[in-house]
């Protein structure tokens, strides 16, 4: 599907407070297109499973910014939402990639996706998958648990600053074994990361100075330098990465 105006619209006709629309299912769209791209307004105990949301250089507001995104407007519920992918540079007004402004929706494993470009990505309700790609981005997981993703190229131009990192919450930092190595934790002994003054060994990989993460890919050896990849808001522990 190729709509470069609104993309994909279900909406009851009326307010929508009684839900006559419900028992949709939505899976497997490439959804290419301006504005809202999916934008669901009284729907009820529906299915959206699967669907690629593209706005990339096809949808740009006032300020260059790309508004591809899912919208559960105030009167939807019920609603089952998962494995979906939105590719954005974030919005300018400031909500959600993935927004549920709904009843009792469940949301999960979803995944927000940048460019190369300095995005502004959010997360929303429900448990996602946040990966800035290329550039220097800015990260928002919201509620629940999600997973900050890194493969791509580690350089001084690409470094992702996460703002709500919980550990209460079961956030992760998930590390590409082709952009890192093997850094698999249950292959390297301790000190695989290290904090502030901790000294730093052959096993280290990551390193957090402050609010700022490193990789290294011999830790104490000569051969590579450190490389900063991410500035987090609050202290890491070996439990808060996984490796993909």
């Amino acid at each position: 599907m190729n709509n470069e105006e609104y993309g994909l619209v279900i909406s009851e006709r009326a307010s929508g407070v009684d839900h006559e629309i419900n028992n949709v299912l939505v899976e497997g769209n490439q959804i290419i297109g301006n504005g809202f791209d999916v934008r669901i307004n009284g729907v009820s105990d529906s299915q959206f499973f699967d669907n690629f949301i593209d706005g990339v250089d096809t949808a740009l507001s006032d300020d260059g910014r790309v508004l591809a995104s899912i919208i559960f407007n105030n009167e939807t519920s019920g609603n089952t939402v998962s494995g979906n992918t939105v590719v954005t540079t974030g919005n300018e007004v400031g909500r959600a990639d993935i927004d549920d402004r709904g009843q009792d929706n469940e949301l999960y494993d979803n995944v927000v996706m940048g460019t190369d470009r300095d995005d502004d990505l959010k997360g929303g309700l429900g448990s996602e998958v946040i990966n800035g790609g290329l550039g220097r981005d800015v990260l928002t997981g919201g509620d629940d648990a999600d997973t900050f993703s890194f493969d791509s190229e580690l350089s001084a131009d690409n470094i992702d600053t996460i703002v709500d990192f919980s550990s209460d919450e079961g956030d992760k930092v998930a590390l590409s074994e082709v952009v890192f190595g093997d850094v698999s934790l249950d292959k390297l002994e301790n000190n695989w990361l290290v904090t502030d003054d901790e000294e730093v060994d052959s096993n280290t990989r990551i390193i957090q100075k402050g609010d700022d993460l490193y990789f290294d890919a011999d830790g104490s050896g000569t051969d590579f330098s450190e490389v900063q990849f991410a500035t987090v808001n609050q202290a890491l522990t070996v439990d808060d990465f996984v490796v993909m």
